[in-house]
């Protein structure tokens, strides 16, 4: 069942937490840090114009939670994760620096593009939301992180090792 975080928290902490089962449905108020409020698209930048962001700022609200019938899917993975599902899926580009990690880079591009894109995360979520030296976040639109799933369950059946051991985490 969808709900409001307990408190604003990060977008990052958010996006953390329901990788862990949980399901919110976000406003603009429910974000803590106004990054992800502009990447969003919640509103328009006054000052400075932030990149990558969804445009126009129309966003009301934003579903984090369960893969089903959302519009990006992001995946907390370690780079081996990441070559393996390349491996199967085929060349997946990077476009990052370092900044709105999760909210721009895992969110915004991928939403935007409609392709998928790998984030190396930024500090402020390492720092504060959890997220370790040794993940990053692959996302992608939902039809094609449906397409991945169906490609994975293929080779899981038709290939993978003679002798049934799993030989990847995937």
């Amino acid at each position: 069942a969808k709900g409001k975080p307990p408190k604003p928290l990060r977008y990052s902490q958010l996006i953390r937490d329901a990788a862990q089962g949980k399901d919110f449905l976000v406003e603009e108020k429910d974000i803590s840090d106004a990054n992800p409020q502009l990447a969003l698209g919640f509103y328009e930048p006054k000052y400075l114009d932030i990149q990558p962001r969804i445009q126009p700022a129309e966003t009301k609200a934003v579903r984090i939670g369960p893969v089903e019938g959302s519009d990006v899917v992001l995946m907390i993975l370690t780079p081996k994760q990441v070559m393996e599902i390349a491996q199967i899926y085929g060349p997946i580009e990077a476009k990052f620096q370092g900044e709105l990690g999760v909210e721009g880079e895992a969110t915004a591009v991928p939403y935007t593009t409609g392709k998928p894109n790998v984030s190396f995360l930024c500090n402020s979520a390492r720092l504060l939301a959890g997220y370790k030296d040794s993940e990053v976040i692959l996302s992608m639109p939902y039809a094609e992180a449906k397409n991945l799933a169906e490609k994975i369950e293929t080779k899981t059946r038709h290939g993978g090792a003679l002798c049934g051991c799993l030989v990847s985490d995937i």
